[in-house]
């Protein structure tokens, strides 16, 4: 049971929302912490380039790790690639 192709997959998929989760924390974390130095220190609120751009990233890593459809012509495409 543990080496069939669904528990392969299974356990792939669920790596994938783990990895997701832990950048999620890291995103809260690092984030929280520059929030908290802006909030110190004042000025424009620099923290916005940081959020924006790791944000863009967190969302790509979530849409693909939580994505359920793959195009059929993708899975045929990979398979030739794999002969």
């Amino acid at each position: 049971m543990k080496n069939s192709e669904a528990w392969i997959e299974a356990e792939r998929n669920a790596r994938r929302k783990q990895g997701v989760r832990a950048h999620a924390l890291a995103y809260l974390t690092a984030n929280s912490a520059m929030i908290a130095s802006w909030a110190t220190t004042g000025g424009r609120f620099w923290p916005l380039w940081p959020l924006t751009g790791w944000g863009a990233g967190l969302l790509a890593h979530y849409s693909s790790a939580y994505r359920r459809t793959v195009p059929e012509r993708r899975i045929e495409r990979e398979l030739e690639r794999l002969r």
